[in-house]
């Protein structure tokens, strides 16, 4: 059974010259926007776990208080070689409309079946 170790939310991951990457505007817990409907150009996420040996293919979805707002497949297949070494994935969700307040959820799905141990909760306030 897979093991989160960590999770970063934040607005942009951008790869860079040398074999990097950065991530801006890092996100704490929660997530404060000034006001209802706020569109976001982009939220990502980094998702880094332990997971058994072999291939498997991914599926991220994004889930707001009533309803699924996102969900990316990944095509590719991903492949952990060593179980000891963390499996890291990187989700963009684009142009996002959020439009309530509330408990936000993204959820990891490994070969079509749901992951409870890499879900990651959130909430979206108002920023007052």
């Amino acid at each position: 059974m897979p093991k989160l170790i960590d999770i970063i939310v934040c607005d942009d991951i951008r790869f860079e010259t040398g074999n990097k990457f950065s991530y801006m505007g890092i996100y704490q817990k929660d997530i404060f926007i000034p006001f209802i409907p706020w569109k976001t150009p982009r939220l990502c996420f980094v998702q880094s776990f332990y997971a058994e040996v072999g291939e498997f293919e991914f599926i991220h979805t994004l889930t707001g208080p009533t309803r699924e707002l996102a969900r990316i497949n990944y095509k590719k297949k991903g492949r952990v070689y060593n179980a000891a070494t963390p499996f890291i994935i990187r989700s963009s969700f684009e142009f996002l409309e959020i439009v309530e307040y509330g408990e936000y959820k993204l959820e990891s799905y490994i070969n079509n079946s749901l992951v409870p141990e890499l879900t990651y909760k959130f909430k979206i306030r108002p920023n007052n």
